[in-house]
């Protein structure tokens, strides 16, 4: 959840024009604790006024080729998930993917330490993204499982 960013600034600073609509998934986002699916983001939109869900996505692929959000396929590809892309207030963040609830949840720095200069180091072209995701079952599904 972000209460540091500029969600007009954001828009302004990656040359978009800046739409209700963008803002509104821009800050949907921004104020979600975890990543959030689009389904999640299109039942937000919902409230009035209402935008329609092909909007939503149009808003949601503008955002991600712009850099402004990160689109998070799981690696079994289940689910996609959309997160604010690193910038001034946010470092890149691994996550943990649970295949039981398909629920793609934020990794707590110091649970996992990633040294993203060293690691973009070993690469001698233009590292454009770096995603870590672990997976595995989460614990709220380990103690239905058992």
């Amino acid at each position: 959840m972000c209460y540091l960013c500029n969600y007009t600034k954001i828009l302004k600073a990656a040359g978009m024009e800046i739409t209700q609509t963008r803002k509104r998934v821009l800050e949907l986002v921004g104020q979600s604790k975890e990543p959030i699916s689009a389904q999640e983001i299109c039942d937000a939109m919902q409230m009035p006024p209402k935008v329609h869900r092909a909007t939503v996505f149009r808003a949601l692929e503008s955002l991600v080729t712009a850099g402004v959000l990160e689109r998070i396929a799981s690696a079994d590809h289940r689910g996609v998930f959309y997160d604010l892309a690193p910038n001034q207030h946010h470092k890149p963040r691994p996550y943990f993917y649970c295949r039981y609830c398909n629920q793609l949840k934020t990794v707590t720095e110091g649970e996992l330490q990633i040294n993203v200069p060293q690691l973009m180091g070993h690469f001698k072209g233009h590292v454009e993204q770096i995603q870590v995701q672990v997976i595995g079952i989460c614990p709220s599904c380990m103690t239905r499982i058992e």
